[in-house]
């Protein structure tokens, strides 16, 4: 396996700091850089960085987000503005500071990959949740039409819609319906965790020849184990995780049944799994959560 260079970067120092001490240990090396995606010109910087010290970044993964449903109707609107900041702004800002090393990467080795992050949200209805699933039906469909742009420079663009993923994305909400809902949704459908996300990304980033066979492998690739913590959240508080990660190769409603790559059992079908949806792709390594 190619010994990969990776840059995590979220707003928590301490949670970037332990999980650059469990790369290194595992034989890795990673760069941690505190920023907040939601500050354009800080991750300019933190981006200019990561390719000054470990080279090009050749893969995006684009997670920054924050979920907090309430009724329309009694106008939280500082939580909507929340929502858009981080889930559409911040998500805008990591493109605007990655995609050019992604398309000189492609350049260089034949291709790149930007990974988004939306929601089974963009998709389904959920009463309550307007704002948030309108913020992630825009990570959906911009990432859609950004791959007719980038495919023709080889830069791959992909969009994930998770469904409800047990990271600290929940214990944000502030509306008691919603927290309700939530918590009884437990006892009706199995949670997917940040592994089931991470694992996915890994099997999509591999060659199709060696996607078989890694199929039953957990954690084939390395950054998957960077993703899942950074899914569980190295922000500040504001969402899942309000982070980037970069890293570089070295130059050369409704729910439906789900079953992860993981080896384990599907849920028997009286609880049905919100399923990460399937990838979407046309014809280096960061990460922002």
């Amino acid at each position: 396996m190619r010994r990969r260079f990776v840059a995590v970067l979220a707003r928590r120092a301490d949670r970037l700091d332990a999980l650059v001490k469990e790369i290194e240990q595992a034989g890795g090396t990673a760069l941690a850089i505190a920023g907040d995606v939601t500050d354009a010109a800080s991750l300019q910087e933190a981006a200019d960085q990561v390719a000054e010290r470990l080279g090009t970044v050749d893969l995006l993964v684009n997670n920054p987000g924050v979920m907090l449903p309430a009724p329309i109707e009694e106008l939280p609107t500082g939580q909507w503005r929340q929502q858009v900041d981080l889930n559409v702004s911040g998500l805008l800002n990591a493109v605007a500071a990655f995609v050019p090393q992604l398309i000189r990467a492609a350049s260089e080795r034949g291709v790149a990959d930007l990974v988004n992050t939306s929601s089974i949200a963009a998709q389904n209805i959920f009463p309550n949740f307007a704002v948030y699933s309108g913020t992630k039906a825009f990570v959906t469909h911009f990432s859609r039409t950004l791959r007719a742009e980038l495919g023709q420079k080889d830069v791959r663009v992909a969009v994930i819609e998770p469904g409800t993923v047990g990271t600290e994305l929940q214990s944000h909400v502030t509306d008691a319906g919603a927290q309700e809902w939530l918590e009884g949704s437990k006892e009706t459908i199995t949670w997917l965790e940040p592994e089931d996300v991470a694992e996915s990304i890994a099997f999509y980033r591999l060659p199709a020849r060696a996607r078989q066979s890694a199929a039953d492998d957990r954690h084939a690739d390395p950054p998957a184990c960077l993703t899942c913590r950074l899914l569980r959240g190295a922000g500040n508080g504001r969402g899942a995780g309000n982070g980037v990660a970069a890293g570089a190769r070295p130059p050369a409603g409704d729910t439906a049944p789900y079953r992860s790559s993981r080896s384990r059992p599907a849920p028997p079908p009286s609880r049905p799994s919100w399923a990460a949806a399937a990838f979407s792709t046309a014809p280096a390594s960061a990460l922002v959560a």
